[in-house]
């Protein structure tokens, strides 16, 4: 019994003892988790007693001993193999030094053991990480700069060389700039994978956008070491397509339709950017070119229409692909026509007869134009000379005719200021302004006005002598009625044709009065538009018959001084003749003439040849003109059936200096009729009137007032 207890006791202290001795293990531990090639890594062992050590890597095999022995450091073997060192810290404390580590020991577990009492017990394990810095990355494609089509997706690599543990890799674009902290990061559009080999490749697929045109683009890594950038840092050159064309014109910019000027030169230029720079290909109504400028020597109406304008492109990537793309745009030329005349039209171009107040058209037309030409008129003082004082008028209205000409029809209202004024026309499109060479003269028929300060001047028995003045302006003289009573008798009235005349009033004589009476007297003034109202009344008396009148002779006061007044009258000549078609022209003639017989030299025998017209006692007359001057026999025509009537040629012309066949005494000049004997040219052109006392009288009257030149 006490054997057994005995025995018992012991084996209970033995496992005591060996559960001491097997629970205490070793420890190891180390100086670096992370070891860079080359470099060295240190392990130490805590031992639970001082007892030898033994250094076991990748379990059992090479086997390393070191430790305190005999009171000594030692090693077994010893020395250690190249590439080890150890120490002895204490008797507890041992280390093992790896003097260079290499990529190959990556991944090498170390632990650490003692044996006491033959049993062994052993360490936790400690793996050896070899970091194996990267040193390079190449960047593929390798082209510097490198062509990418805008928008188009480009494939990047970048590799790395052995690397451990796997680099991260990081994309850039850069601006050119120093400074790297202002880099683009565009490491989202890439992916990672590592070959077998620890090669790490990160792929980038970049887009590139028209902000990137003068990038760099380029990938940076790093694995524990210093960062690592590719070896190139490829410049990007952008390819992209031509933007949409823009067309320059006479140094503008314009994006509206353009005007050229028929038989000029023509030039429009194309611009659009694009990298390649793009190529240009013109199309227009009439044929196409190349080239960055269209360059028509002379433009023509047939060139109208659009003009397109293509640019064109053709992309080569760096990768290889190929892209080809085009942008065009069309502007629309219009051709314009410069005018080249305009002109006064019509029956009343080269003169308008009116009566105040009346309304009449007058009509301008352009040549042909484009664009249409734009007409304004114009009144005048008579001086084509001076245009400042010249009126516009504005009551007209303008149409395009198809032939691309223009006419315009202007409303105008007859005004008594405006006699012997002229209207006229001007146009202009593109070109200079021109003016119609025509100007229609207005001739406004108006009732004449009152005769101003009626005055007798010089009274005798049987006669008096009034003096009156008249504003006729630019109008045609009028014909003058005296009224007249003596004392209480009615009154009379009597056409007035012995007028006088200075250089402020006109003046007459009325004779065969009777003496000593009183008398009143009024004037009017009349036209074919009817009379003036009468001026004021003038009254005086006669002398007696026993009284001397030194005024009345016969021939100072039937003497017509008319002159000035024919000279306001034949200044119209022109005017006059048209008048005869709304009135009378009166001509003040002579009728103190010679007794009969007293011209029988000039006179003419054959009546029919002679240019007469008779006032008869209701007013009515008709006057003479000559026709067409053609140097041709002319055909005067005479009426007996209508006393002191003429018929009256159609077409009258200004003679003077023209050459005519004369058959007759056509021309009368104040007062008297010429002809240059043995000459076909024609003296003046004045053509006047006269009266026959009676129809017996008529060619015998025509015969007096003939004088040779």
């Amino acid at each position: 019994m006490n054997a057994y207890v005995f025995n018992t006791g012991y084996l209970f202290i033995f496992w005591i003892l060996y559960q001491t001795v097997t629970t205490q293990n070793p420890n190891l531990v180390t100086d670096k988790v992370m070891v860079a090639e080359n470099s060295s890594v240190t392990l130490t062992c805590i031992l639970p007693r001082a007892v030898p050590t033994a250094w076991l890597r990748n379990g059992f095999g090479s086997t390393l001993w070191t430790g305190v022995l005999e009171g000594k450091c030692t090693s077994d073997p010893s020395p250690l193999p190249e590439g080890f060192e150890y120490a002895c810290v204490n008797a507890t404390l041992t280390t093992l030094t790896i003097l260079r580590v290499n990529r190959s020991q990556d991944g090498d577990r170390w632990q650490c053991s003692v044996s006491v009492a033959g049993v062994s017990t052993f360490s936790n394990n400690i793996t050896i990480n070899v970091q194996v810095p990267i040193g390079h990355l190449q960047l593929s494609p390798t082209f510097d700069p490198v062509s990418l089509i805008v928008n188009q997706p480009t494939t990047f690599k970048c590799t790395s060389d052995f690397g451990r543990p796997n680099p991260s890799i990081y994309w850039f674009k850069d601006n050119t700039t120093d400074d790297v902290a202002d880099g683009i990061n565009i490491t989202a559009f890439s992916s990672t994978s590592t070959t077998g080999v620890n090669i790490t490749i990160s792929t980038l697929i970049f887009t590139p956008l028209k902000s990137d045109l003068g990038m760099r683009l380029y990938c940076s890594g790093n694995n524990g070491g210093p960062s690592v950038t590719s070896n190139i840092r490829p410049l990007i050159n952008l390819l992209y397509g031509p933007t949409i064309p823009i067309f320059h014109f006479n140094g503008t910019n314009v994006d509206v339709a353009i005007h050229a000027l028929s038989g000029t030169q023509f030039v429009l230029r194309c611009t659009s950017n694009g990298n390649p720079h793009p190529s240009f290909t013109w199309t227009y109504s009439g044929g196409s070119a190349i080239g960055e400028e269209l360059v028509i020597p002379e433009i023509k109406p047939l060139h109208e229409g659009n003009v397109t304008c293509l640019a064109r492109n053709v992309m080569l990537s760096s990768s290889g692909g190929t892209l080809t793309t085009h942008q065009a745009a069309a502007i629309f030329l219009h051709i314009d026509v410069p005018i080249t005349q305009v002109a006064l039209v019509g029956s009343n171009a080269q003169n308008a007869v009116l009566k105040e107040n009346d309304t009449s058209t007058f009509e301008c037309q352009s040549s042909p134009g484009k664009p249409p030409a734009i007409i304004h008129w114009y009144k005048d003082g008579g001086t084509k000379e001076i245009i400042e004082d010249d009126i516009t008028l504005n009551e007209y209205n303008t149409t395009a005719m198809a032939e691309f000409s223009v006419k315009s029809f202007l409303k105008y209202q007859a005004k008594r200021l405006d006699n012997e004024m002229s209207i006229y026309c001007t146009a202009s499109n593109v070109g200079p302004v021109f003016t119609s060479p025509q100007r229609s003269k207005l001739i406004i028929v108006s009732l004449p006005v009152i005769p101003e300060e009626l005055a007798k001047t010089i009274i005798g028995a049987n006669s008096v002598t009034l003096s009156w003045k008249y504003a006729s302006g630019n109008h045609i003289f009028p014909r003058f009625i005296i009224g007249m009573k003596e004392s209480n008798s009615g009154w009379t009235e009597r056409l007035l044709l012995d007028i006088s005349t200075n250089s402020t009033r006109l003046s007459t004589t009325l004779t065969m009065l009777n003496s000593s009476s009183v008398y009143s007297v009024r004037m009017y003034a009349e036209n074919s538009l009817g009379r003036s109202a009468p001026s004021s009344v003038v009254s005086f008396t006669t002398l007696s018959s026993s009284m001397t009148d030194s005024s009345q002779s016969l021939n100072s006061a039937q003497s017509t001084q008319v002159g000035p007044i024919i000279g306001s009258i034949s200044g119209g000549t022109v005017l006059g003749i048209l008048l005869g078609i709304t009135g009378i022209w009166f001509v003040f003639v002579r009728k103190n003439r010679p007794k009969k017989g007293g011209c029988s030299a000039c006179c003419i025998s054959d009546k029919t040849n002679t240019y007469e017209a008779k006032i008869s006692s209701t007013g009515d007359a008709t006057y003479s003109s000559i026709d067409a001057a053609t140097p041709v026999q002319r055909e005067h025509y005479y009426d007996d059936t209508v006393a002191g009537r003429a018929q009256v040629p159609s077409n009258q012309v200004e003679l003077e200096g023209q050459n005519v066949i004369v058959t007759s005494y056509e021309n009368i000049d104040s007062g008297k009729l010429h002809r240059d004997h043995g000459s076909t040219t024609l003296r003046s052109a004045n053509v006047m009137l006269y009266e026959s006392l009676n129809q017996e009288g008529r060619h015998q009257e025509a015969c007096e007032m003939i004088t040779t030149s």
